[in-house]
């Protein structure tokens, strides 16, 4: 990426955990209601980007939210393990060609039912993981289940939103 792509990467990054912290952790609609927006950075990250970059900046991301939220090490954890699942699932669900680039994966740059589809399985996973080491149980599985239906929708609806308003529509280098 260059200069100007990774400044623009970093206050985007420090927009979403301040909006994630400042404003989503604050709405409290249900006990079942806990959406996530902060990956989406993750998801926005080059498809060519090298792993162990990927890992990085996914462990500073969680560590910086668990930070603010007093959860010593779950967001940290749960966002390196989505920067893993979301290799897996590049190698294994996505055209090679397109790995080679330097695509930035968003709604406007990528195919929209490609994205959506991934949105959805990382949403799933990530509030799925979480849900799960936050509890470190089984015991609840059904409301566990519960509450990453509902916030894994909540989640999805606010990062189209965001992707509508504040996605620009212009072409990867």
């Amino acid at each position: 990426m260059s200069s100007s792509r990774w400044i623009r990467f970093i206050l985007v990054a420090f927009g979403m955990i301040l909006l994630q912290v400042l404003v989503v952790d604050q709405i409290e609609i249900s006990r079942f209601l806990h959406p996530q927006i902060y990956f989406m950075v993750l998801l926005g990250l080059p498809v060519n980007m090298k792993h162990w970059n990927t890992y990085i900046i996914a462990f500073v991301l969680g560590i910086s939210i668990d930070t603010f939220t007093n959860t010593p090490g779950l967001n940290a954890f749960v966002c390196t393990l989505m920067a893993f699942l979301r290799y897996a699932y590049l190698a294994n669900f996505t055209d090679k060609d397109w790995l080679s680039s330097n695509i930035q994966p968003s709604l406007y740059n990528a195919d929209t039912i490609n994205y959506l589809v991934s949105l959805v399985v990382f949403a799933l996973f990530f509030h799925m993981f979480y849900f799960l080491v936050e509890q470190l149980s089984f015991r609840r599985f059904d409301e566990t289940l519960l509450k990453t239906l509902y916030s894994t929708s909540l989640s999805i609806l606010l990062i189209l939103l965001l992707q509508f308003t504040f996605s620009p529509r212009v072409k990867n280098e």
